[in-house]
């Protein structure tokens, strides 16, 4: 559930795939689509894409390839999980995991303190995650 929260509202996990037409039927994606970021022709050109009920259609002739965002799928206990970024550790899937636990047994303050910290510590990797730039300034 904290893989699924992470990268569906947080830190996207992206795939990029080649369909041979302009059209893709959403089950011939490798992965659960979230959704698309781009699309772009054969040649690399961005062009623009339509959903469909049952696929997206790009609006170019040939071949297209797809970069989208994907849900992680439903894992047991011993699969390894997806982190959408390398600052991701296993201790922000455990804050995550250790809140939702605490509310499922009625626990509200426990689970309140553990999903603040799991908050948290989202935060400081999305903020390490951009970059710091400072003006430069001009002296007279």
């Amino acid at each position: 559930m904290c893989e699924k929260e992470l990268a569906c509202d947080y830190l996207p996990l992206t795939y990029l795939q080649t369909f041979p037409a302009n059209i893709a039927p959403y089950n011939s994606f490798l992965k659960t689509v979230h959704e698309a970021v781009k699309v772009t022709d054969e040649y690399g050109d961005e062009v623009s894409f339509k959903y469909t009920p049952d696929s997206l259609i790009a609006d170019t002739k040939g071949k297209m390839i797809v970069t989208y965002n994907y849900r992680p799928e439903t894992k047991t206990f011993c699969d390894e999980l997806e982190a959408g970024s390398c600052k991701m550790d296993e201790r922000v899937f455990a804050y995550g995991a250790i809140a939702e636990y605490m509310f499922l047994t009625n626990n509200s303050d426990e689970a309140a303190m553990w999903d603040k910290r799991y908050k948290d510590l989202i935060e400081v990797i999305l903020f390490c995650n951009r970059s710091l730039k400072i003006k430069s300034r001009r002296w007279l």
